[in-house]
């Protein structure tokens, strides 16, 4: 048996593994074709899962105008609790 056969999950572990989660990184492709990263939650919904966002948002736009996307889920380990937020305005960037 190779090793990809003997670390892959069963039906039942991707259910639970995606109950227990809630968030992912969509990346579809930008007019580029460059990804554009984006986190985004979900809800399991039988065999798949259920996201939602702004329609006019990037992340849709890009979707709308190429439906191809890779999806990335995973368990993450060490939970902490913002003591300090802060936020800037990207198009003074420059």
């Amino acid at each position: 048996m190779d090793r990809r056969r003997q670390i892959g999950m069963s039906e039942a572990e991707v259910a639970t593994f995606l109950e227990e989660q809630g968030t992912l990184v969509c990346a579809p492709l930008g007019p580029g074709g460059r990804p554009h990263l984006a986190a985004l939650w979900y809800l399991p919904v039988g065999r798949g899962v259920d996201c939602w966002t702004y329609a006019a948002s990037r992340k849709a736009r890009n979707l709308e105008r190429d439906p191809r996307a890779s999806l990335l889920t995973k368990r993450v380990g060490v939970r902490f609790r913002p003591t300090r937020v802060s936020s800037w305005d990207h198009r003074k960037l420059g």
